[in-house]
């Protein structure tokens, strides 16, 4: 099949799995718009934390604030 032959209309609904999408970069956070479509959340920078935003909104790197539970017990 060339490149470009089929489109996503030909696509059965969720017959694409990880397995079919692109390499990315260590670090990267795959997750899904508004519209469904997948999208990169890029690296972010050592010592930040990955935090929700709610519900219809990408989540966004911060930095941990100085009062707030350590890690390691977070997780414990």
């Amino acid at each position: 099949i060339s490149a470009g032959a089929v489109g996503t209309s030909e696509l059965a609904v969720n017959s694409v799995t990880l397995t079919e999408l692109e390499d990315g970069t260590q670090g990267d956070v795959l997750i899904y718009g508004a519209s469904g479509a997948p999208t990169r959340l890029a690296q972010s920078t050592s010592g930040y934390v990955l935090t929700t935003k709610g519900s219809g909104a990408n989540p966004v790197w911060e930095t941990v604030p100085d009062n707030s539970i350590p890690m390691a017990l977070a997780l414990g």
